[in-house]
């Protein structure tokens, strides 16, 4: 199951430049710097982050394998995680994250203005 949805992202970043940090995303300090960091959320905010770098720059996505650590996936199964994920999504592109927080379970502030970066 990880390696289909590991294919499918990488398609994902491939194909319409979204990229999230579970694919290893890097920056240079002063383009990261430059375009604010990552916004004060508990999820998404590699999503946001990599739209803003979609604006201002053009992205690669490397040919080189690199690991990346799947702990969350393992701790909390494929379905549980999937399922966060794909919630957390449906909030961010309706503007709806960190309203009633069921995407996290852990007490955190979300910025309202967050999703408008997309």
């Amino acid at each position: 199951m990880f390696r289909i949805w590991e294919g499918l992202v990488n398609f994902r970043a491939r194909a319409f430049g979204v990229m999230d940090g579970d694919l290893g995303l890097f920056a240079r300090r002063d383009v990261f710097e430059k375009l604010g960091g990552f916004d004060p959320l508990p999820y998404m905010e590699d999503i946001l982050f990599s739209a803003k770098m979609r604006r201002a720059y053009r992205a690669t996505v490397l040919t080189e394998r690199i690991f990346v650590s799947s702990r969350k996936w393992h701790e909390h199964g494929f379905p549980s995680t999937f399922a966060t994920y794909t919630l957390a999504y449906l909030q961010l592109w309706t503007g709806h994250l960190g309203e009633n927080n069921k995407v996290n379970s852990h007490q955190h502030s979300c910025a309202p203005e967050a999703h408008e970066n997309l």
